[in-house]
């Protein structure tokens, strides 16, 4: 099941990050380029968050990445958000609901594409929490 939602877990970082390995309460995920990993690690309980989701108990406790160099997957630009884009507007009013942490995490980030990559991930992880809570 986990494996059939990656894309939809991961979001706008598909292509950038797999599963590798998933032992007891511990999943491996490999990453395309050292880089991500350093930045996964920061998110790494929001990641766990929705992966439990996903699976439907706390099952996963620890995140460990590791690089594959023979991983080469270019993320093209039309896979940066699903079909149901956020706007200019929603993504602006999404992030603008940041914790300082975040915010200042993200401005640590000095690749300005990865940057606006994890931008747009935290807006749809942001989106998809509020359509959740409408539904319920």
């Amino acid at each position: 099941m986990l494996f059939n939602k990656w894309n939809s877990i991961i979001g706008p970082l598909q292509g950038k990050v797999y599963i590798k390995q998933i032992h007891e309460n511990v999943i491996l995920l490999s990453v395309t380029h050292p880089c991500w990993a350093q930045e996964l690690l920061m998110m790494s309980n929001m990641l766990k968050r929705k992966i439990n989701k996903v699976i439907g108990y706390d099952t996963i406790k620890e995140i460990r990445f590791s690089y594959q160099s023979f991983v080469n997957h270019e993320l093209k630009k039309e896979t940066l958000l699903p079909d149901n884009s956020l706007s200019d507007t929603q993504l602006s009013l999404l992030s603008s609901s940041m914790t300082n942490q975040e915010t200042d995490a993200l401005n640590e980030i000095r690749e300005q594409e990865l940057q606006d990559i994890f931008k747009k991930f935290y807006a749809t992880c942001k989106k998809k929490q509020i359509q959740s809570h409408k539904s319920t």
